[in-house]
């Protein structure tokens, strides 16, 4: 048999990926408490002491996997966007809403909203859990609110509160797509949550930026 090609480095990377791809399946399907590492070790092929060589515990290996998977949720908004500027539509208030309306529409999928919403719940304690949300999605607001003076005008605590605000309105609300099973409703709920979500940032982006 022939050595597996690459530098220890390549080696290294792949062997964590690859269990964080098999743990992400197996947290989706079964769910965190119901999931066991044994089972992601023989999924990835691999030596129970590797696991533990990349992850201390399954709690580490879950944050890695949410870590991974909002990883993937900024690139596609960073995308967009980029699409926005290129086709000449981008404006700071309607990005930031295009922005929030994307992750609305990733959330529909059970891979993101399972993870994100609903095992992170029993995976994570509140404060770690509280903490990753606000580190991935307080930039990605803050961005726009930069853009928009708001970041002039606000005081850093409303600019916090408005912040955490967003981030429970919108974890609230994409975690109910768990509970309605047709199609056609789903679609129509993600629709009422974008209308809400316009709702309660618009007022505030008018008060700040003028």
């Amino acid at each position: 048999m022939s050595k597996p090609q690459g530098t220890n480095k390549e080696m290294f990377d792949a062997t964590r990926q690859k269990f964080i791809e098999k743990a992400h399946d197996r947290f989706i399907t079964q769910g965190y408490m119901a999931t066991s590492t044994n089972e992601i070790v023989h999924d990835a092929e691999m030596a129970r002491g590797a696991l533990y060589h990349h992850f201390k515990n399954k709690e580490e290996l879950f944050k890695a996997v949410i870590d991974d998977k909002i990883s993937q949720l900024q690139a596609i908004l960073l995308e967009q966007m980029d699409k926005r500027v290129h086709c000449g539509v981008s404006n700071p208030e309607e990005d930031l809403l295009v922005s929030l309306d994307i992750i609305v529409d990733l959330f529909k999928e059970p891979s993101y909203r399972r993870l994100i919403v609903i095992e992170s719940l029993v995976a994570l304690p509140h404060e770690k859990r509280r903490q990753t949300m606000h580190d991935y999605f307080k930039p990605i607001v803050m961005h726009f609110f930069d853009q928009l003076k708001i970041t002039q005008k606000a005081s850093p605590e409303v600019l916090e509160a408005m912040i955490i605000g967003l981030i429970g309105f919108m974890a609230e609300s994409v975690r109910s797509f768990e509970y309605i099973e047709d199609a056609a409703a789903v679609e129509r709920h993600g629709e009422d949550i974008k209308q809400a979500i316009r709702y309660f940032l618009k007022p505030f982006i008018a008060q700040y930026s003028n």
